[in-house]
Parts: C-alpha cells; structure tokens; sequence
C-alpha cells in the first residue's frame, strides 16, 4: 500500500490507535489467576520431591544402608521378598520395621544394617527373634517414611552374597 496524502497517513495512524486501543486478549484477572497458578504450582513442587535418598554402604548379604536427607525419620520398614518377574503381582509383607526412640534427623543417622537393631532404635517387627534373611534371586522394597509421612525408597536384588540397587519397572510401590 503505498500512502499518497497526509489525510490517508492520518487515517492509517488512526487505525493503528484503534488496534492498540483494543483489550488485550489476556485481561488482568486472566493474567492474575495465571500467574497465581504459576506460583501455585511453583511452591509445592518442593513438597512432591523425595525427602531423601538411601544409599547403600555394603553390599554383602545382609547389606548397610545410610540415609540422607534433611527430614526427621518416624521408622523404617522392610518389605518383600518378591520374585524378579515384574508380571507377577504379589501381596506386599512387612519383614522388618525398626523405629527410633525419638525423631532423628537423616543426616544423624548412621548406616542401618539389615536385622541389626542400631543403638537408640526398637525393632517393631518381628516382636521377638531375628527377621528373615534375604532370599537368593528375590528382590525387597526398604522404606523410610519421614516426620512429613513422605516416603524414601530403594529397591535391593539379592543375588547371591551380593545386594545391588534393583529397577522396579513399577517403581518400588508394590508395598
């Protein structure tokens, strides 16, 4: 388009200052609520991520494992031991379950063995005698929940005298 006169300068400028003058599509309250999801969303991701991680410090049978994190611990529970093929769905049981006499921070704890009783903690289950050993070519869920009722997972496979970290296909949750 090509502007011959002032006047049709004039009226595209006009035309420009009507556009301009339209709402823009996201009014204040669409623009308000939106970033008040953002923000929403923002500030309880934090509450969804993991409270902690184990890591495991011996790998013989039975294996240590140390904690860390920054929540305070209410117990730790023991579950299995299922059979390696993802396929079949077997009831979770409960094999051990220790808890501290008070609250512990994760980073106070020390490595926990499994079937030893650290200093400071009560073994829940079984009430009396050892737990079970872990059994050869199966796999168990170990579990921390925190003074938040979040969960700390690992799964271990047991193959032979060793323990390694095992990849549930469905994530350790089948306690």
């Amino acid at each position: 388009m090509i502007i011959r006169t002032v006047s049709e300068f004039r009226d595209g400028l006009g035309a420009l200052d009507a556009s301009l003058e339209r709402p823009f599509p996201w009014t204040r309250s669409r623009l308000l609520s939106s970033t008040m999801l953002f923000l929403l969303i923002f500030l309880c991701l934090p509450a969804c991520a993991p409270s902690g991680v184990w890591r495991i410090v011996n790998n013989e049978n039975p294996p240590a494992l140390k904690i860390e994190g920054k929540e305070d611990i209410k117990f730790v529970w023991v579950f299995g031991p299922y059979r390696m093929d993802p396929k079949v769905k077997e009831e979770a049981r409960l094999v051990w379950k220790i808890t501290p006499e008070r609250y512990q921070p994760m980073s106070e704890i020390q490595p926990i063995t499994y079937g030893s009783v650290p200093v400071g903690w009560t073994q829940q289950f079984p009430e009396q005698g050892d737990p079970e050993p872990l059994f050869n070519g199966k796999w168990y869920v170990v579990d921390a929940i925190d003074s938040r009722n979040r969960s700390v997972s690992i799964c271990l496979k047991v193959d032979g005298d060793q323990i390694s970290r095992y990849a549930d296909p469905e994530g350790c949750s089948r306690k």
